[in-house]
């Protein structure tokens, strides 16, 4: 099944605090970036993510229409998609099927593309490559504004 049932772990309570949280923290930063005349704000996640991993638990429909109502509600300029990297199974990390995977970054992916225009996706497993494309991206993106 594609649905984890770990109530233990995370609730839904819990998916509706990260999104509130991550909106207090945008508009802090956007607040403090405007008063310091900065055009840049960075943020390494937004709300489809969170309402992604929200959709891996059976039900809370409700906490995911707030949450995905949000996502529409942020607007961002420029959305970097970092491509999942090949995992090596060191030991430190849990055995995944890799079909299964690829299955649910589509459905991230598609999500993404469903709320947002100018996405730049990157697909490469080196992270000195992603960190030279994604620097790349926002240079041109500064440029453009």
């Amino acid at each position: 099944s594609n649905h984890i049932n770990h109530e233990n772990i995370l609730n839904s309570q819990d998916f509706v605090n990260i999104a509130v949280g991550h909106n207090r923290m945008v508009i802090s930063a956007h607040r403090k970036a405007l008063a310091k005349h900065r055009r840049l704000i960075l943020c390494d996640t937004e709300h489809v993510v969170t309402s992604r991993f929200l959709s891996c638990y059976d039900g809370y429909e409700n906490e995911k229409l707030y949450i995905e109502n949000m996502s529409r509600s942020q607007h961002y300029d420029l959305v970097i998609y970092l491509e999942p990297l090949d995992l090596e199974l060191d030991g430190t990390r849990l055995e995944y099927d890799k079909k299964e995977r690829d299955a649910q970054n589509k459905k991230l992916r598609n999500m993404i593309e469903g709320v947002h225009k100018n996405i730049i996706h990157i697909r490469t497993n080196s992270l000195n490559e992603r960190i030279d494309l994604a620097l790349a991206e926002i240079n041109k993106y500064k440029r453009r504004v």
